[in-house]
């Protein structure tokens, strides 16, 4: 068994969260207006094993209330499409079981789905 530094598990481990960053960006890029989109940043606000499965909670940050409720979408409905690709191209990419949850925040607000 080959044995690894620490250095070379947390760079791995790095570029595995920089890998969910651009994961998420590629999903919202595909379902948002570009304006909105490149204006976003994504962060991993939690990264934990909790035995076999992986759970992730990525913020994407918006400068504006309105890019974020564009985000959402009607009833959430956009959200969810991005956490739905999000999660088929991690579990394809990672060959693990997870779940990748996504908020979206502007100006440290959460902001939440309209009805």
């Amino acid at each position: 068994m080959q044995k690894y530094s620490k250095k070379v598990l947390i760079r791995a481990e790095k570029s595995a969260q920089q890998l969910t960053i651009d994961s998420i960006r590629a999903a919202v890029l595909d379902t948002t207006p570009s304006d909105v989109a490149y204006s976003v940043q994504i962060r991993i606000s939690e990264w934990e094993e909790q035995g076999e499965v992986l759970q992730i909670v990525g913020e994407i940050r918006c400068q504006k209330p309105r890019d974020g409720t564009l985000i959402i979408g009607k009833g959430g409905k956009r959200i969810s499409e991005i956490g739905r690709r999000v999660n088929e191209h991690l579990h394809s990419l990672f060959q693990r079981q997870l779940y990748a949850r996504l908020i979206v925040t502007c100006n440290g607000k959460l902001i939440t789905q309209k009805k």
